[in-house]
């Protein structure tokens, strides 16, 4: 007669247990429990940064040819990214040659030697741009994604200058 032998599995045991212990520590093993809100929040504050370096370059000024009757114009382009929703405002300071310009309110210099220009806010130049109240740039941030702005400049005609290179730094400020 042969015999045969049965063994409790340990694996059953031990899945036994484990039920058992965690049925102990069910919400559903305790008389009672409480519940409560719990307060997530997160604060999101405005900021504001410039994407690029604008630079403009007015390339060539002639004073004995078509600039002596017409402005030389040109275009830079200014990306800054803000807070979705942010509104700001955009200042650009009158630069290194403050009361210098010949013609205008800001000015390029070779030396002691100016040449007179400006910055507008429109393509047909009639809104100063400057660093305080009516020539500041309103700005309203529709996205976080980086927004190009225009800045449009103008050297001024018939301004009786000598050759050389005529340069200026702004500080552009973005108010927030």
């Amino acid at each position: 007669m042969t015999r045969i032998r049965i063994m409790a599995c340990p694996v059953g045991r031990m899945t036994l247990a484990l039920l058992a212990a965690l049925a102990m520590y069910s919400p559903l093993a305790y008389g009672a429990t409480k519940q409560q809100n719990m307060s997530v929040q997160s604060q999101v504050t405005v900021n504001c940064s410039f994407q690029s370096t604008p630079s403009l370059n007015f390339l060539s000024y002639d004073p004995n040819g078509v600039n002596s009757t017409l402005p030389l114009d040109q275009t830079a382009l200014l990306q800054i990214s803000c807070t979705r929703g942010a509104t700001t405002t955009i200042g650009i300071d009158n630069g290194t040659h403050t009361g210098q310009a010949p013609i205008g309110t800001r000015a390029l210099a070779d030396g002691n030697k100016y040449l007179g220009y400006d910055l507008y806010q429109d393509s047909v130049r009639t809104t100063l741009w400057t660093n305080a109240g009516a020539g500041l740039y309103n700005y309203t941030s529709t996205s976080s994604l980086p927004a190009t702005i225009s800045i449009y400049g103008r050297v001024f005609p018939s301004q009786n200058v000598p050759s050389g290179i005529y340069t200026d730094t702004l500080v552009v400020t973005i108010n927030y």
